[in-house]
């Protein structure tokens, strides 16, 4: 699989593709990252699949190259999430609760340590 990336502030052009390589591609299949910034530079990219579990790739050369993605201890209820840095520093992800009907959701937020 591949994730786009531009270093174009407009995002009008200069996209190209990096490849990550997740170990089980039945695993992964359809999936929607939703990356961000840790302080230091480093991208996280958080990764809906079809595990029971969020899987995360880490690049720290701006996107160029990613690690193969690993399981997380967050779990995945196979919905959209979002996650990102806010702007006193804290993460946060925010999901659909496993088993739930709409309209729950679950949202977790951290400072970087």
């Amino acid at each position: 699989m591949a994730i786009f990336r531009t270093q174009r502030p407009d995002g009008l052009g200069g996209w190209d593709a990096a490849k990550i390589a997740p170990s089980d591609l039945k695993v992964f299949g359809y999936t929607e990252p939703a990356p961000y910034v840790l302080s230091g530079g480093r991208v996280v990219c958080p990764f809906r699949n079809y595990s029971g579990s969020l899987y995360a790739s880490e690049s720290g050369d701006d996107g160029r190259t990613w690690s193969a993605p690993v399981k997380t201890t967050f779990p995945d209820s196979l919905a959209r999430h979002a996650s990102g840095r806010l702007p006193d520093g804290q993460y946060f992800l925010i999901k659909k609760l496993i088993g739930k009907t709409s309209g729950q959701i679950n949202t977790h937020h951290r400072a970087e340590p």
